[in-house]
């Protein structure tokens, strides 16, 4: 697993050269918050799935992860935010393909 590197967006720092590393086989982490975002992009032939692990209980429910599909070819997502009370301080991401997949973190207003 690689730890991702979060890019700090706000007015005072815009964010003018975007950086996306390649998703790796056994999934990456990323720090968790508030105001922190993914996006993901795929120029593959086929869809994938991306799963955030939620690793404890919510209201004494065990939560499986959040799940969240890449379009094929030209998909674009952008998803968040992932608090640390449900995804942790670190939160661990995984793909059912990483074959053309890259992805950025984001976080808006630190």
């Amino acid at each position: 697993m690689a730890q991702l590197v979060t890019q700090i967006v706000n007015r005072a720092v815009p964010l003018t050269n975007k950086t996306f590393a390649a998703a790796t086989s056994t999934g990456d982490t990323f720090n968790a918050g508030d105001e922190v975002y993914l996006e993901v992009k795929n120029t593959g032939v086929a869809a994938v799935t991306c799963t955030v692990a939620t690793p404890g209980n919510v209201d004494g429910i065990q939560e499986s992860g959040y799940q969240f599909q890449v379009a094929a070819t030209t998909g674009v997502t952008e998803v968040g935010p992932f608090p640390p009370d449900l995804f942790g301080e670190v939160a661990s991401i995984t793909y059912t393909a990483v074959t053309s997949l890259t992805i950025a973190v984001k976080s808006y207003g630190e």
